[in-house]
Formats: structure tokens, C-alpha cells, sequence
């Protein structure tokens, strides 16, 4: 499965080390939201609070897991809309 998550490269760093400990691979793909933020607004902050002000997204509960995955996908849903929405080809 294709792992998602707002600069994701960090955790997925955590992960491939966890599984390999475990003698496991982690050969997952992945999508950024901060690397796409950065294609798509390059003169906007591209901080997850940041991208949820702009975007209009709620985060109630910041910087607690739950809330902050719900707004990540928020926000990759907000830049997938924008980027049918403008006919950006990626």
C-alpha cells in the first residue's frame, strides 16, 4: 500500500528501521503533503498548521495523532481537488 502523511519521509525513516529490526522489509511508496504543497504553493508555509488555515481544514485537536491524520488527509484531499480543479498534470 502507498503510505501518506505530512512529511512522512521523517516517520517512514522510524518505520523502515523497525522492520528491518524485525527482519522485515518496507518497501512501501509514499505521498508527501508537504512536498506536494511545496509543487503547488511554493510561496505558502507548508507547516500541517499552516496548510490547515489556509486550506479552511479543521484541526481541533493539533499535534494529537488522530486529529493530525485527519487533517493531513484534509489537506491532501484540498490539493487533489486544486490540482483536478486547475488540470495540473503530475
Amino acid at each position: 500500500h502507498i503510505v501518506a502523511g505530512h512529511n512522512v519521509t521523517f516517520d517512514l525513516g522510524f518505520i523502515r528501521v523497525a522492520a528491518e529490526d524485525a527482519g522485515l522489509s518496507f518497501p512501501n511508496d509514499y505521498v508527501d503533503t508537504v512536498w506536494m504543497s511545496r509543487k503547488l504553493f511554493p510561496d505558502m508555509s507548508h507547516s500541517l498548521g499552516d496548510l490547515v488555515s489556509a486550506f479552511g481544514v479543521r484541526n481541533e485537536h493539533a499535534h494529537r495523532a488522530l486529529s493530525d491524520v485527519l487533517a493531513t488527509k484534509a489537506v491532501y484531499d484540498y490539493m487533489i481537488e486544486y490540482i483536478r480543479s486547475h488540470e495540473i498534470t503530475v
